[in-house]
């Protein structure tokens, strides 16, 4: 009777040993998912930010196209085109038309919603990650910038920690 009392705790502490391994397995799986699952919030978010500033983008686009086609029309309807021998006049009169400079009074800054931070490093679930918003510059910028030569960065990477290349 001993014997098999003695066999069943050893049965029952091989269990328990085997659903410790399975419980510590469960914890780190969760752990990778609830990484995963903050990656993809971030992704969305970004997504979202980026969606919005290329609708906001096309809004302005297609009202400057539409001031531009309404006063392409306004001055073909109003202007009389200059006769050959006028044209020197209007050069001179060009000429002696002083442009107003310009002063920092009349440069505005960024406002709020127009401020992208393109790279920088936030913590998420206790680690330091990587963010890339280079998707969301405008692609103006980005063509300025690699007419400069300067790389875009890793545009489309998904945020990575620290150290994990």
């Amino acid at each position: 009777m001993e014997w098999c009392t003695s066999r069943n705790n050893i049965n029952l502490k091989q269990e328990v040993e085997d659903l410790k391994m399975d419980l510590k397995k469960s914890k780190e799986n969760l752990g990778k998912s609830e990484i995963n699952l903050s990656n993809a919030k971030t992704d969305i978010r970004n997504l979202k930010e980026e969606n919005d500033v290329l609708r906001n983008n096309l809004k302005e686009y297609q009202t400057a196209l539409d001031q531009c086609e309404i006063a392409t029309d306004i001055y073909r309807k109003t202007s009389p085109m200059p006769s050959p021998r006028d044209s020197s006049k209007l050069d001179r009169k060009r000429m002696s038309t002083k442009r107003k400079k310009i002063n920092k009074k009349d440069i505005s800054g960024p406002t709020h919603d127009t401020v992208v931070h393109v790279s920088g490093a936030k913590m998420v679930d206790s680690k330091l990650t990587i963010i890339d918003n280079t998707g969301l510059l405008d692609p103006r910028v980005r063509k300025f910038l690699a007419l400069a030569g300067i790389n875009g960065g890793a545009s489309g990477e998904q945020p990575r920690e620290v150290g994990s290349d």
